[in-house]
């Protein structure tokens, strides 16, 4: 996977994270590449501040939920 780091260097990436998150099993690069395609569009796309925020959530089925 190829990064482009100056087009996200100056960003503001903030994450918040649900205190009931369960353990879950994941492909660790397909997750990454994930991550760094939503950061990467955000840098391509915002027309405002360099700015990216996200969430995960537990659900009640026992997965996972990724806001952006």
């Amino acid at each position: 996977m190829q990064t482009r780091s100056a087009a996200v260097k100056d960003y503001r990436l903030e994450l918040w994270l649900d205190d009931e998150l369960p353990s879950v099993r994941v492909d660790e690069r397909a997750v990454a590449e994930v991550i760094y395609v939503l950061v990467d569009n955000a840098a391509k796309y915002s027309l405002l501040e360099p700015q990216f925020e996200s969430a995960a959530e537990a659900q009640d089925t026992g997965m996972v939920r990724l806001n952006s």
